[in-house]
């Protein structure tokens, strides 16, 4: 497309739809380094990543996103050739362990969690919605074509 002239960059679903493609291809390079295609994937997101700087020129959207695939591929290449892909035995990413407490502990868990809960602050991360609804001032018209009248 490029080759072609067909992309511009005041198309912007264009721009940020390559965008995304390029932090998509290189979050899974990221992620899995040393997978057999994971240099070809890393050479099509700088592909992707010189497609955005020809619309740079034309599109101040895509010089920011430019500038921030160029931060975030110089942040790439160092933490890859930081970290040498280390053999695993499985691509499945890890879940989290939870730990399920034991019938006879979690009721007295429970009970002394409620009991701080209550006495410490809030729960801030709640919103707070408004009670009350906003008020007109007493000389606020009701008819917005209707004048002050003069004091």
């Amino acid at each position: 497309m490029q080759r072609r002239g067909f992309l511009i960059g005041a198309y912007w679903f264009t721009m940020y739809t390559t965008f995304f493609a390029i932090l998509s291809l290189a979050f899974f390079v990221l992620e899995n380094p040393g997978k057999p295609g994971a240099e070809e994937i890393m050479e099509n997101a700088s592909v992707g990543r010189d497609t955005l700087k020809a619309l740079a020129r034309r599109s101040m959207a895509a010089d920011r996103c430019s500038q921030s695939l160029t931060v975030l591929f110089e942040q790439l290449r160092l933490r890859l050739n930081l970290n040498p892909p280390a053999q695993t035995k499985s691509n499945k990413r890890s879940q989290p362990s939870h730990h399920l407490p034991t019938p006879s502990t979690s009721s007295a868990k429970t009970a002394k969690s409620a009991a701080t809960t209550t006495s410490s602050t809030p729960d801030l991360a709640a919103p707070q919605r408004a009670r009350t609804f906003p008020t007109p001032p007493s000389n606020f018209p009701l008819n917005p074509h209707r004048r002050f009248a003069p004091s």
